[in-house]
């Protein structure tokens, strides 16, 4: 698995500390976390849990986004507009497209991999929730490469405990749950919507498409008058941060400066928070779109918890379903409220929220003697992750006390 480096000076990237990878934003590879989970406080067990994954690495999404620089780039080649640079550019975009053609939007051999490890991490953190015949549920939306995510998932399952019983499925149904919005979510999102204008001035501020046009375009007339640059440079980006999940053989680490792509970060990370999380502007109507989500989350619990014999429920989707949950939840760097459009980034990271394969994952505990709570943990991509209220101990809560802070957000 190769890892793609921006081999420039990285203090030029900013004093928000972020690195060249996580600049990849929602495209940064999983990360498998290194530090170990706490025990579980003395009598208690694991015997649920209720899970909410993204699919893993993919190709980028569509044709169109391999397709669009390619041709921008082979007709700017005929007129004799690219440097040596924009040739070589012109060159390894085109091997790209040829590698990639015909699996676009597909999970990729590593995005399997990501699921792979976090169902066989899941087997042997909680043994108890996976012994003998347990009951696993899972359920994906119906683009393919939440399928595939769910199949490499539960495949991984069946190879660490053959026994299992495990039911899957896909339909439109799971999608419209994952994608609800209501009424006021719908608004948000419509066309007219006031914070399109808001982006769309700090996109034409911030995107840094002339110096990245400068190196690839000889002839700055017809670099005014044929090149849509913002367009190339916003694809440049997402090529290049997808590079790593792809594993492909072409070379795209010396397309953008280091401080090129944490400003590219930084418009797509602020994007994602406006368009999908706390924005202000939104009067948390992306969030309160959740609240079916959420429900699910909780009902199933309970069920769970009242002996209907489901051991895990696992859900997968999409990071526009992952970013909203995680801030209605009010998970500690997933719910911040931000005003100011040109500070989104201070308080908001993606990629610590939702890379490739992310995954928000409910640990439920129970203790045999009469009288003891239902304890649960949370954890974000295998991290633990906290709620506003107090803990009963360390990272455990009492579930009836979490449920209902869950209820009132």
């Amino acid at each position: 698995m190769r890892y793609f480096l921006i081999p420039l000076l990285l203090s030029s990237l900013s004093s928000a500390a972020v690195t060249p990878g996580e600049a990849a934003g929602i495209h940064y590879p999983y990360q498998a976390p290194a530090t170990e989970l706490r025990q579980s406080p003395a009598g208690y067990t694991p015997f649920y849990i209720s899970h909410f994954g993204r699919h893993g690495s993919r190709y980028l999404i569509n044709r169109k986004e391999y397709a669009e620089p390619l041709d921008i780039l082979a007709k700017a080649d005929s007129a004799g507009a690219l440097t040596p640079f924009g040739k070589s550019l012109l060159r390894r975009v085109k091997a790209l497209y040829t590698e990639t053609e015909g699996h676009f939007g597909e999970l990729t051999r590593l995005g399997r991999l990501q699921h792979s490890g976090i169902a066989r991490r899941m087997v042997a953190n909680y043994p108890e929730v996976f012994s003998k015949s347990a009951r696993i549920n899972a359920r994906s939306t119906m683009a393919p490469r939440c399928v595939s995510s769910m199949q490499a998932f539960t495949e991984a399952l069946a190879d660490a405990a053959p026994e299992l019983d495990i039911t899957s499925a896909s339909a439109d149904s799971i999608t419209g749950l994952f994608y609800y919005y209501s009424p006021e979510g719908q608004k948000y999102r419509s066309q007219d919507a006031p914070w399109r204008e808001l982006f769309k001035d700090y996109n034409r501020r911030c995107m840094p498409s002339t110096s990245v046009s400068a190196r690839i375009f000889r002839d700055k007339n017809y670099l005014d008058s044929q090149v849509d640059a913002d367009l190339l440079t916003m694809r440049l980006y997402y090529l290049v941060t997808d590079a790593p999940n792809v594993d492909s053989g072409v070379d795209l680490s010396d397309i953008l400066t280091a401080s090129e792509l944490y400003a590219l970060w930084d418009l797509y990370n602020t994007r994602l928070y406006v368009a999908h999380s706390n924005f202000a502007l939104s009067d948390s109507a992306m969030l309160q779109s959740k609240r079916p989500l959420l429900h699910d989350i909780i009902d199933r619990a309970d069920a769970a918890i009242a002996g209907n014999g489901n051991r895990a429920d696992l859900r997968f989707g999409h990071d526009e379903n992952l970013v909203p949950l995680t801030a209605l939840m009010g998970l500690k760097g997933c719910d911040a409220r931000i005003d100011d459009i040109n500070k989104v980034s201070e308080a908001f990271r993606d990629y610590e929220i939702t890379p490739m394969a992310a995954n928000l994952q409910l640990i439920f505990y129970q203790n045999p003697e009469p009288g003891k709570p239902v304890l649960v943990k949370f954890l974000l991509n295998e991290r633990e992750a906290s709620l506003p209220i107090e803990a009963l101990s360390g990272a455990y809560y009492d579930w009836a006390a979490a449920r209902e802070f869950l209820l009132r957000r």
